[in-house]
């Protein structure tokens, strides 16, 4: 199976309700490498900053490291709450320069 078939079959498995096979198959992506499968498992683990997520218990520091390694990846859709995360100290120390840089990305991002 291709991986993004099994990113697709790992959000379908979430949106389920199904956390523990999406995590599962997330997981798996996002350790060969996909920034895709990063970025939904930060939003698996995120029960702070967007609604909805959390389904895979809500972990600030798991959310925030999958959103980095995502952003890290060239997944430009990790930026915004990544930014939140350095901005306001989800799952992490506030760093305002961190976030100022991070700023400054997402206006050229689009």
């Amino acid at each position: 199976m291709k991986v993004v078939d099994l990113i697709t079959a790992g959000i379908e498995a979430y949106e389920n309700g199904k956390y523990d096979e999406a995590k599962r198959i997330l997981t798996e992506c996002a350790e060969a490498g996909d920034p895709e499968a990063m970025m939904n498992l930060g939003l698996g683990y995120d029960g702070e900053i967007l609604e909805g997520g959390g389904g895979f218990g809500a972990d600030a520091g798991n959310a925030f490291f999958w959103y980095k390694k995502a952003a890290e990846n060239g997944f430009d859709d990790a930026l915004i709450p990544l930014y939140v995360c350095y901005d306001e100290g989800i799952g992490t120390k506030v760093n305002p320069d961190k976030a100022k840089e991070l700023k400054k990305k997402l206006k050229t991002a689009d």
